[in-house]
């Protein structure tokens, strides 16, 4: 059973880790990947789900030129979540690439038949609908952990496609990564968040109560930290065919119209 607290119960705890940040910051082990799951990474950087959001909306691209996280492309986002899960809902305009499910979400393959998607298939996709490897990609999945495998095998394929796929690079071939690809850290729908001592998830919305989490459906939680939950991002449910996965040949539409 998950313990909480009260978000504003944590205010004084804030205050005093603000006062010993000094101490903290020089006592405390970094990891190496940054992403929440502490993968090693080999792409660009996290950003948030918020910073994602403005950095697709015109008219912030123009304005948001802070150091290295300028953006001079179009800014795209790829959901790597399985055709039943961005049916639920996707960030407007989002491209619908998934990996490593095309179809059975973790959460729904019950009686359902699961399509895999290789490594190397994933980046071939990829790089077919976006040949520009300067292009400026935002990879997303449900919580920040598929999205973090995908964004590895578009910025160093010949290193990621091997280690995901358990083998080889055919004989010859030579991929070029992209070079400015970050992962969404909370994902579409995140995780609970917890206290400094990892003890108590919050009870973000201070209902009094933790929201539960029904890992075998895709429902909004104003307790867990992603896209459409405690940031309250808009999303759609639209389903334009060029953001869908297939949309060359028609292999895959008929998945996303029989949820």
């Amino acid at each position: 059973m998950i313990k909480y607290k009260h978000a504003l119960g944590m205010a004084g705890l804030a205050v005093s880790l603000l006062f010993a940040a000094g101490a903290v910051m020089a006592d405390t082990p970094v990891g190496t990947g940054g992403n929440r799951f502490n993968f090693d990474r080999d792409y660009k950087s996290e950003i948030s789900a918020a910073q994602a959001f403005r950095l697709t909306q015109g008219d912030d691209r123009e304005h948001h030129k802070r150091g290295d996280h300028r953006d001079d492309g179009q800014v795209i986002i790829i959901d790597v979540r399985s055709i039943e899960e961005y049916v639920v809902g996707h960030p407007n305009d989002a491209y619908n690439v998934p990996y490593p499910n095309i179809y059975g979400a973790p959460y729904k393959t019950a009686g359902r038949a699961v399509i895999k998607q290789s490594a190397l298939d994933f980046f071939n996709y990829v790089a077919a609908k976006f040949p520009d490897r300067n292009t400026p990609i935002l990879t997303l999945c449900r919580t920040g952990k598929r999205s973090v495998w995908a964004a590895n095998i578009l910025a160093n394929p010949m290193k990621w496609i091997p280690a995901r796929d358990g083998a080889p690079l055919p004989d010859g071939v030579a991929l070029e990564g992209y070079t400015n690809v970050r992962n969404i850290w909370e994902g579409f729908e995140g995780k609970y968040k917890w206290d400094d001592t990892l003890t108590f998830a919050l009870d973000l919305n201070n209902d009094g109560e933790l929201t539960p989490y029904n890992e075998a459906v895709m429902e909004q939680n104003p307790d867990r930290d992603g896209w459409w939950n405690y940031q309250q991002l808009p999303f759609s449910t639209e389903l334009g065919l060029d953001n869908l996965y297939g949309a060359n040949n028609g292999e895959f539409i008929p998945l996303y119209f029989q949820q």
